[in-house]
């Protein structure tokens, strides 16, 4: 289903370079307010619920607690979150093309609100994907990076351990340390 969402933005991304005119606005209705709207409101719904420290089933710690509760949608839905990550990552070099060439077309308004949506794409992937952030952070050596990986890492060992599952190499390694490789 991911691989399908991500082919439907490149579709209308394209469509919108050969009729710009009326393509552009499916592409705004369709992915920046109904797609992004409905992320958004999904990501800060679930990160209203509270997540308590040392309780069950996961007894987190409190740096733990505090981390899945403001990454809540990764944790809950992580198949979601990595297609909604890809979509809105098709969805970010669409606009970057797609901008400057609807200002070519003299359609000023469409892509003033493509432009602007860039960087709302961007910190919505952040939210989406904490992982990849932090680990550019820290080979770029920043700790607390290298801290909140950790603290990643271990929720989820204490969530997979909860539902019975054996963690991937991938899942407990910290490939964070800078100069590893």
């Amino acid at each position: 289903m991911r691989g399908l969402s991500t082919a439907a933005v490149i579709a209308l991304g394209v469509w919108s370079f050969y009729h710009p005119e009326t393509g552009s606005w499916i592409y705004i209705a369709s992915f920046v307010v109904l797609f992004q709207g409905l992320l958004m409101l999904f990501i800060y719904g679930q990160h209203r619920i509270p997540v308590e420290p040392d309780e069950p089933p996961y007894h987190f710690s409190v740096e733990e607690a505090d981390f899945v509760r403001r990454h809540r949608f990764s944790f809950k839905f992580p198949l979601a979150a990595q297609g909604a990550s890809s979509m809105l990552a098709a969805m970010g070099l669409i606009g970057l093309l797609l901008s400057p060439w609807l200002v070519y077309h003299l359609q000023w308004t469409q892509a003033a609100i493509i432009g602007f949506d860039i960087p709302l794409v961007g910190y919505i992937t952040r939210r989406l994907n904490p992982k990849y952030t932090l680990v550019l952070a820290a080979h770029k050596g920043n700790e607390r990076a290298q801290k909140e990986i950790e603290i990643f890492n271990s929720a989820w060992r204490k969530i997979l351990a909860e539902k019975g599952i054996a963690p991937q190499g991938a899942a407990t390694r910290t490939d964070s340390q800078p100069g590893a490789s």
